[in-house]
């Protein structure tokens, strides 16, 4: 137990590792909500702090009508503030005590800001544009019942399922997608069989914030946040667990019975990410230790030591198994 523990921390201390300085800045995020009482904007510290690119003086934001208000950042010696700059930013957008911000840094000190209102849902923004198209994407906090079911926000429920089926894929953060389904009860959208193993499979809690951004279709691409206010490094890293139709399958297969192409439970895919074209090489001359390094062999800057040489792969099977442990504590 002491082992899997130790491991378990050693993985989070890679993720965190990976996830800050082997992304691309522009894969960054964070979140904030309004507080009308303040003339500005704190950066969470950990975003401010772990950011592998400088903040200029001067950064900008486009905000979702497209345009772009230019913000003065100020650093003291505890934080990193949105000031001059700041104030009209929410004007401009008709912000109300706590609506939710997430700000995606696109490069040279700039961010995508996406609005939504306390409800959980996009802001309406068509007073300002009139061709502005609210799209349905969704904001959610986790509360006592998220482990079984996930509802849709009322203002998407009637539509949701009418114009999207009764299968929605959820891309996580890693690339992978989990096909969930959804069904209405009582005037709501619920998310249902299948919601679940995502849950379980991101180690979700009540303190995590999810935004699921509509990508067309009946799909959408998720983004988990934690306290810290930046993205849950974990979940980028994250396969599904292997399920009993998966293993059934995997049997199947070394038996000849089931084409080699076959994926067991079929209801998970994976997209090419980032970190999908990266490897985990141990260097034998450094023995305890492990490289993180891309296909090209062009060596990261950083080391970790690790026990027994674990590659990424095995740690992550050990995150699935973790996972599992504790769902039977349950």
């Amino acid at each position: 137990m002491a082992e899997m523990d130790e491991r378990e921390e050693i993985s989070r201390a890679m993720e965190e590792q990976i996830y800050w300085n082997q992304f691309e800045s522009t894969k960054h995020h964070f979140f904030e909500t309004v507080e009308l009482s303040r003339s500005e904007l704190r950066v969470p510290k950990k975003f401010a702090m772990k950011l592998p690119v400088k903040l200029g003086e001067t950064i900008k934001l486009r905000g979702p009508t497209g345009d772009i208000w230019s913000v003065k950042v100020v650093e003291t010696e505890e934080d990193v503030l949105l000031r001059e700059g700041w104030p009209r930013f929410l004007y401009d957008h008709l912000l109300n005590e706590y609506d939710f911000l997430v700000f995606h840094y696109t490069g040279s000190s700039s961010f995508d800001v996406s609005i939504f209102d306390r409800n959980g849902c996009m802001k309406d923004l068509r007073m300002l544009q009139d061709q502005f198209e609210i799209k349905p994407h969704f904001f959610k906090v986790m509360n006592k019942e998220f482990r079984s079911k996930l509802l849709i926000p009322k203002k998407l429920s009637v539509r949701f399922v009418e114009k999207m089926g009764n299968i929605i894929r959820l891309k996580g953060p890693s690339g992978n997608v989990w096909k969930v389904g959804a069904k209405t009860a009582g005037g709501d959208a619920i998310l249902g069989r299948g919601w679940a193993e995502f849950v379980s499979d991101h180690s979700l809690d009540e303190s995590n914030f999810l935004v699921f951004h509509h990508t067309g279709d009946s799909s959408f691409s998720v983004l988990i946040f934690d306290p810290s206010r930046c993205e849950k490094e974990s979940s980028h890293f994250v396969k599904p667990a292997a399920r009993s139709a998966d293993l059934r399958g995997e049997r199947a297969r070394k038996m000849g019975k089931l084409p080699a192409g076959f994926t067991g439970g079929g209801d998970h895919e994976r997209e090419e990410t980032p970190i999908s074209k990266m490897q985990c090489k141990v260097n034998p001359k450094m023995k305890g230790k492990m490289r993180i390094q891309e296909k090209n062999d062009t060596p990261a800057h950083k080391t970790m030591k690790l026990p027994k040489e674990l590659t990424l792969e095995q740690l992550q099977d050990l995150k699935i198994k973790h996972n599992q442990r504790k769902q039977q504590r349950r």
